[in-house]
């Protein structure tokens, strides 16, 4: 039972634990064995048992083969020397690991048939006093091999607890914090049957054994789906960076979706809803505060509605906020103060035409936000007293996204114009214009754009509309040419007279096969304030489809447009007009693409990720309280008068518009015998996102277009 070791053949007694490491057992006479050195391995003389040069405790081994000759005899001992236990631990972990400080080691043992069966436990003394804890997971025979270790590093600790068996072969490594330090809970490792999952490093051990529970029903085939059941949170956590130690905020199920700090790092203010469903998260969200230390989220002030961008004042005081005026508003484009004590919330923003994006603060008395205001976007600062703006960039590049410093009074800004996609900019508060930093497509430069302008007609009931007006590239004055519309979804979305062209939505592509483009903002649109974002409410394809059908008048009044030559595309809810368009009034288009359109508003009800939001906030009404309304107003309804050529569009994995409304428009107009096609594109969600399916996608929207809308219907 002794084994010798190093050049002076130290005999070292082998215990009971290393008989069963070094696979002893299974010698039939149980005399010593000796392991010489062979290359990276070690082999049995006894039973010609290879093992990896690192198998148990040798893994300090690496370090000492500078010592001994490779045929020398090894020692493989439970009494490891400290020092020589730091030296192998610091050829691979120098960032955890400095010379002597390794106080101590502690096997542990787990069940066989893991890939893991072993682990160390090693308290680490830091230089400045303080203890920490790792532990060190390895399997049996490649024990500190680069590409088979684990390393968990799990923060300030006094001790590791052993591994906990909760429920047959499934362990937990519970790892609990030192409570005198920061009253830290306990942290799990869990390490399921024949594999470690470092994912799971939660806070019970109901958690852990949930998620063991569906991973062995998923690998059984019990892998159905129960509605609103089992839901799978947003949850906040806070990562400490200088000791890289995390934990979960708080236990509540709520579904966080944006947050922000306050000055002092001693709270969190977020928005968060009951459950994680998409439906939820647009309308009935709520905002909470809740202290970093401990606590329970509390909802600091009542909102109704939708939830935009918000910021903390910089003396801690205030939130201000983005939101809705009532549960039926369409976005979260008003602006709102109120104290982090929770007394009043202010409405700063009444009666302003325009829709803010963003808002943060200049100072503890000022305020500055971003709007949508027409087709522009302009940059505001705002008393935060008595809510009086003034415009301190208006016009210019459409700005989308800021990032201001209150200290130097200068922001960077994300922007787009006519002749470019998005770039970087920056500003001062203190100024009127931003400056472009980044060219991003150079190419772009020597390329032709079309001519593209903001333009204006009466609408239905004399309201004044806008929209973005595009030209053919080669548009040649006194002649007519074709209209194509490009109308956005929403219907709360915009078209800005910036850069227009996407994949969804290809402008310049269409106006470089000469077709006048329109992009109409018709009522419901954002951009004009809460009444004109409303105003389509228990109308919708009535007077906002009205507005279009006037600028389309428009174009030809003004000898632009070739009336006999008119089409219609968009996605969203501009596939519903496009689909509304090849139906309730086919006589006035000759093409039609419908992508993620809705076809049949009572089936699309019951089959959206968004029924409330689309009841609540479009319709004003539920398709059970209005059901003729809304069946009334489904393009299906009117499908007898369709004759106008339909190429149907639509992913395969959309949850807002379900494949099934495009399939039903398709089917409809195949029975009728008007041109159609139907393209599905796997994967895809609310929208393309892969760029072959995009560009597919155009391909099909020219052909289409040229196909029905030019003279010969040439391709």
């Amino acid at each position: 039972d002794q084994i010798l070791v190093g050049k002076n053949k130290t005999r070292r007694t082998i215990n009971t634990r290393m008989r069963k490491i070094l696979g002893f057992d299974t010698l039939e006479d149980g005399k010593p064995a000796i392991y010489p050195v062979v290359g990276d391995k070690l082999i049995c003389l006894r039973n010609k048992r290879e093992m990896g040069l690192f198998n148990g405790l040798t893994c300090y081994v690496k370090e000492l083969l500078d010592e001994y000759d490779e045929t020398v005899e090894l020692l493989l001992t439970t009494e490891l020397d400290t020092e020589v236990i730091v030296s192998a631990l610091k050829c691979h972990f120098d960032e955890y690991v400095t010379p002597g400080t390794v106080d101590a080691m502690e096997w542990w043992d787990f069940q066989k048939g893991q890939e893991f069966d072993f682990a160390y436990a090693i308290t680490v003394h830091k230089s400045q006093g303080s203890q920490w804890n790792n532990v060190l997971l390895f399997d049996e025979s490649n024990c500190f091999r680069k590409d088979k270790y684990k390393w968990i590093y799990t923060g300030l600790t006094r001790a590791a607890e052993k591994v906990k068996v909760i429920e047959n072969d499934y362990k937990v490594l519970a790892v609990r914090y030192d409570a005198n330090r920061d009253n830290s809970p306990e942290e799990f490792f869990a390490l399921f049957g024949d594999f470690i999952d470092l994912w799971s490093m939660v806070k019970n051990e109901n958690q852990i054994l949930k998620a063991r529970k569906e991973k062995e029903a998923q690998k059984a085939g019990r892998d159905w789906k129960v509605y609103d059941e089992n839901y799978k949170h947003l949850r906040l956590w806070i990562l400490d960076i200088a000791s890289g130690k995390t934990r979960q905020l708080f236990e509540e199920d709520l579904s966080v979706w944006n947050f922000v700090w306050t000055p002092d790092s001693k709270q969190i203010i977020f928005q968060a809803a009951e459950t994680p469903l998409i439906d939820d998260s647009y309308v009935f969200q709520k905002i909470y505060i809740t202290p970093i230390s401990a606590g329970t989220p509390e909802v600091l002030c009542n909102t109704k509605g939708k939830l935009g961008s918000m910021a903390v004042s910089p003396d801690g005081k205030k939130l201000a906020f983005l939101g809705a005026i009532s549960l039926n508003d369409p976005l979260a484009q008003s602006l709102f103060t109120v104290p982090i004590d929770g007394e009043i919330v202010r409405f700063l923003s009444q009666n302003v035409a325009s829709s803010g994006t963003w808002v943060d603060w200049i100072n503890n008395k000022t305020l500055a936000l971003l709007s949508v205001k027409g087709t522009q976007t302009v940059l505001s600062k705002v008393n935060a007293e008595n809510g009086k703006m003034t415009d301190i960039i208006a016009g210019g590049p459409i700005m989308q996204s800021i990032d201001l410093n209150s200290k130097t009074g200068r922001f960077a800004a994300v922007a787009h114009a006519h002749r470019h996609p998005r770039e970087v900019f920056s500003g001062k508060i203190a100024g009127d214009k931003i400056k472009r930093l980044t060219n991003h497509n150079p190419w772009m430069k020597s390329k032709r754009i079309a001519r593209q302008e903001v333009t204006e007609w009466l609408g239905a009931d004399g309201w004044r509309i806008e929209g973005v007006l595009t030209y053919p590239l080669y548009y040649k004055a006194g002649q007519k040419y074709p209209l194509v519309l490009q109308i956005h979804g929403g219907p709360e979305g915009v078209s800005l007279n910036g850069w227009t062209t996407s994949a969804g939505y290809p402008v310049q592509v269409l106006a470089g096969e000469g077709y006048f483009v329109l992009q109409p903002n018709y009522r419901g649109s954002g951009g004009r304030g809460v009444d004109f974002s409303k105003a389509d409410h228990d109308d919708l394809g009535g007077k906002e489809f009205e507005d279009v059908l006037a600028g389309v008048d428009t174009l030809i009044e003004r000898g632009f447009v070739d009336g006999e030559r008119v089409g219609t595309g968009g996605w969203s809810y501009g596939g519903y007009f496009s689909a509304w368009a090849a139906t309730r009034h086919s006589e006035r288009f000759k093409a039609s693409v419908v992508a993620a359109g809705i076809s049949n508003w009572i089936s699309f009800a019951g089959t959206t990720d968004i029924p409330h939001e689309m009841s609540l906030v479009h319709w004003n009404s539920y398709w059970h309280t209005e059901r003729d309304l809304h069946w009334e107003r489904s393009p299906q309804y009117y499908i007898e008068k369709a004759d106008t050529p339909t190429l149907v569009i639509h992913g395969m994995s959309d949850t807002r518009v379900h494949p099934e409304q495009g399939i039903q428009l398709y089917t409809a107009l195949k029975i009728k015998k008007v041109p159609t096609k139907l393209v599905l594109y796997p994967r895809q969600p609310h929208g393309l996102v892969e760029r072959a399916h995009q560009l597919d996608y155009m391909k099909r929207v020219v052909e289409w277009f040229n196909k029905y809308l030019k003279v010969g219907g040439t391709n």
